[in-house]
């Protein structure tokens, strides 16, 4: 566990923390889920938005290809590998008379870099999750576009095979290889991380960390791999990582890509995944900033910027940093802590009630659908709204305070709105608020997850209407799903 410092004793004053969170709240598609900014060592902001917190696992989505990088690192420092060692020589069973001949010179370096060679993304949501199978046979027998080296096309199958290679040379999985060369001695304990159909862990995408582990990780690679008194991955292999090996004005202007980080045109640089995750290194500030958020994906993060426009880190932050320590500020710390204390996704006010709920547990039949929704209830007490849904899996039960945030677990159906993830017990917060006539919206946030659910019941004494969306998905996903009517049932079947 990292330390905590007082902001001033390492240079940063409380004021200008406090200035990137009221940027930061001000902001209404910067939906942040719990950031961390560490210097010199140690942490000196630690806030999260209720419901969500620091150490429940978040899912990383593509920041999951830097813990690949890191793995492929410590293999080239066993000497199991090199980065121009060819990839099929890895896998020379699965070359056939049909394998593309550029595949036989694609290497280990191309594969970090992004520019093997294909013309679009074998992404972990799409192409690579709907074949399922041997998914490195099928990656080295599809064609390709371009020459092994000559353009960057960002590729999560690249990173996948990267992981299929440590699992050849290493006789395990990337994960149990990286539990035991980084996870243990940083003090990460075992974390949830997807498989393909072959015990293969995902390289690409699929693992979950909290906040303080992504601060644990994030602190390794601004010592350039040195822990305590150990270096566990050497320091050559960082200048290899951070290096910018290509630009990618197209994917992300104003950024190079170095093996499997973003390098936002400076000596900084980044792991990123979907949706706002980050592990943003600083090594000429000293600095670490950690973020998992739930934002739609765009070519620049407000928080970081890029090479042509500095981001709030920076103009609210570090572009007033001082080399040594500032004077205590009791006041001013008092205030922060007091700010974030108060943090929350957006708190609503419950509305008023109307009269037919009061105490009341109302149970609508749904009309026939898609998602085989059987039935809705609502039951209506004094400091909760507990929402159930009943289909052909059972019954899943969400309690929501009422305008502010309950926390609980259920196995809630819908993962296509979820970027197709799915768990059997989901924690999550829940809250309701009445935003109209009749209008009862519930918020869910799936804490493991990136994107907060609204739920609509649009209520009358004998009638529903029940609405979900939410505000963002992966490509080629849903945003809602279509609405549904019920009836009300009575006891008795009135």
């Amino acid at each position: 566990m990292i330390q905590n410092k007082k902001p001033e004793e390492t240079g940063i004053s409380s004021a200008s923390l406090i200035d990137l969170l009221d940027k930061i709240d001000q902001d209404e598609n910067m939906e942040i889920h719990s950031l961390q900014l560490l210097r010199h060592g140690f942490c000196i902001l630690d806030c999260s938005w209720k419901p969500y917190d620091s150490i429940t696992p978040h899912a990383m989505f593509s920041l999951t290809k830097t813990l690949t990088a890191l793995a492929i690192g410590f293999a080239a420092d066993e000497g199991l590998l090199a980065p121009e060692d060819k990839l099929v020589s890895f896998f020379p069973d699965y070359v056939t008379k049909q394998t593309d001949e550029k595949m036989k010179r694609v290497t280990i370096h191309d594969l970090l870099t992004m520019r093997a060679g294909y013309f679009e993304n074998l992404s972990g949501c799409g192409y690579l999750s709907q074949i399922g199978g041997n998914l490195a046979r099928r990656f080295i027998n599809l064609p390709l576009t371009y020459e092994p080296g000559e353009r960057f096309v960002y590729n999560s199958g690249s990173t996948h095979m990267l992981s299929c290679i440590l699992s050849r040379l290493t006789g395990k999985p990337e994960q149990m290889y990286l539990q035991e060369k980084l996870f243990t001695p940083l003090g990460i304990g075992p974390m949830m991380w997807d498989t393909d159909d072959d015990g293969n862990t995902t390289g690409a995408w699929g693992a979950f960390l909290n906040a303080n582990e992504m601060a644990l990780i994030g602190q390794f690679m601004l010592q350039r791999g040195r822990w305590g008194d150990k270096q566990l991955l050497s320091e050559s292999w960082f200048d290899q990582m951070a290096c910018p090996h290509v630009q990618v004005e197209d994917a992300k202007p104003g950024y190079y890509y170095g093996y499997q980080v973003w390098i936002p045109g400076d000596n900084s640089y980044q792991a990123d995944g979907a949706f706002g995750q980050v592990i943003y290194v600083m090594p000429d500030y000293d600095s670490v900033l950690i973020m998992t958020r739930g934002i739609p994906n765009a070519k620049r993060d407000p928080m970081i910027g890029n090479s042509q426009e500095r981001g709030w880190i920076y103009t609210s932050v570090l572009d007033y940093a001082a080399k040594e320590a500032l004077p205590a500020n009791p006041d001013m710390a008092a205030k922060l802590q007091e700010r974030i204390a108060g943090e929350s996704i957006s708190e609503k006010e419950y509305g008023e009630e109307p009269k037919f709920c009061h105490g009341q547990r109302i149970y609508y039949q749904m009309d026939s659908n898609f998602d085989d929704i059987q039935g809705i209830e609502l039951e209506f007490w004094e400091k909760q709204v507990v929402f159930s849904l009943y289909d052909k899996k059972g019954y899943h039960r969400l309690p929501c305070g009422k305008g502010c945030w309950v926390r609980s677990s259920a196995d809630i159906p819908g993962k296509e709105l979820h970027h197709n993830r799915y768990f059997e017990a989901m924690e999550h917060g829940a809250r309701a608020s009445w935003t109209g006539e009749g209008v009862l919206e519930i918020s869910v946030a799936f804490l493991n997850l990136q994107s907060v659910d609204r739920i609509i019941c649009e209520l009358t004494e004998e009638k529903i209407i029940y609405k979900r969306s939410v505000r963002f998905n992966a490509d080629g996903l849903p945003m809602e799903k279509r609405a549904i009517c019920g009836t009300r049932r009575r006891p008795g079947g009135g």
